[in-house]
């Protein structure tokens, strides 16, 4: 065995205290920043063999998951918020909340804040931070704000408005987290998301019709999502009853539309819902009635169909569905137009009124509600 001679072996603490230069740093800290934006930590071990392998300059770039990991979170995360709160100083703002629960079940409150940059000239949102909570009510989600707002350094005294999604835990009018903010700060408002708002009235609006509509548009899907020989199928019957010449196609022929999920947690997804069953109503009924027609489930779904009630009331709601979609996808834009958001809500308001209300009231108000 040849002998090695200890004197010569780099130390472990040597190993580790790796020298980089100015530039290396930089250029670390720019990818890290890269991949944190726009895409998952996992594609680095690909990139930095790309990188070394097609630029000779790159040959020492060392980068794998745990390093960008470590140094978007322990780098460029503390700086950032280092940087936000400098930015908010000593301005009023408004702060964002919605509590989440992710997939092991660990409960999240999510902060986003509000205020009027100097350096950029104008109003921006930033998103401030995550908390880990164990629990959900109204006094945990105060301390968790309290307790996070002390270590970043913000000051909750200058807080003027809180956005919140309408949770009771959240903005309840006896005990929640806006009440208790606002116990310490009397001049804290309440924002509620217009966009839950316009959401939670249509499904309590559509809870007064019938049990077949909302059967109806729910298991319609179901039915063809369970099974790619009934997609088939239907697609079959769609193409022959809307056989046509490519050449000669126009704009009153249709197109094949998957049919939409009916879900609580996607705003209004009810308009979707309804149109694609109205635009396909009379291939539906076709596809059950001749090829399906021994199985129990289409047969009901085929009933339901040629019941002219039932295409009395989707034809009914579609056009005020589409006008409050219409409305919500306003309020969810980036850069919102707060007076042509506020008119379309009017508008809204005013379209619904009239068509429970006596025209006479309205004569009260001519040239104010045209």
């Amino acid at each position: 065995m040849n002998n090695v001679n200890i004197k010569t072996q780099k130390t472990i603490v040597s190993m580790c205290n790796v020298q980089y230069k100015k530039h290396e740093k930089e250029r670390d800290l720019k990818i890290a920043a890269f991949i944190a934006s726009h895409t998952s930590i996992r594609s680095i071990d690909h990139l930095s063999n790309i990188l070394k392998s097609s630029y000779p300059q790159s040959k020492d770039f060392q980068m794998h998951r745990t390093k960008c990991s470590n140094l978007i979170t322990n780098v460029i995360a503390p700086n950032m918020l280092t940087n936000l709160i400098e930015d908010i100083g000593d301005m009023e703002y408004s702060m964002i909340v919605d509590e989440s629960t992710d997939v092991v079940t660990c409960k999240y409150l999510c902060l986003c804040i509000k205020y009027f940059s100097h350096p950029q000239n104008r109003i921006v949102t930033k998103y401030l931070g995550k908390i880990e909570i164990e629990h959900a009510d109204s006094n945990s989600l105060h301390s968790a704000v309290i307790e996070y707002s002390k270590d970043i350094g913000l000051n909750l005294s200058k807080m003027i408005g809180l956005g919140t999604d309408g949770g009771s835990n959240l903005c309840g009018k006896k005990h929640s987290l806006f009440t208790l903010l606002r116990s310490e700060n009397s001049d804290l408002q309440l924002v509620r998301c217009v966009c839950h708002a316009l959401n939670n009235a249509a499904s309590a609006a559509a809870e007064e019709f019938p049990a077949s509509i909302e059967f109806l548009c729910r298991e319609v899907h179901n039915w063809f999502n369970n099974s790619s020989v009934r997609r088939s199928t239907y697609k079959l019957t769609w193409d022959t009853m809307n056989k046509s010449d490519e050449s000669n196609k126009n704009d009153s022929q249709k197109d094949l539309h998957k049919f939409v999920k009916l879900s609580s947690t996607r705003w209004l997804s009810r308009f979707n819902v309804v149109r694609v069953i109205l635009e396909h109503y009379l291939e539906l009924i076709l596809v059950w009635l001749l090829i399906l027609k021994n199985a129990i489930p289409p047969r009901l779904l085929c009933q339901m169909l040629q019941d002219n009630s039932n295409f009395l009331y989707l034809t009914i709601i579609k056009p005020i569905l589409y006008e409050v979609n219409d409305v919500n996808l306003a309020f969810q834009r980036e850069n919102v137009d707060l007076g042509l958001a506020y008119d379309d809500l009017k508008h809204l308001i005013i379209l619904l009124a009239r068509k429970i209300m006596k025209p006479s009231f309205f004569n009260r108000f001519k040239g104010k509600y045209a």
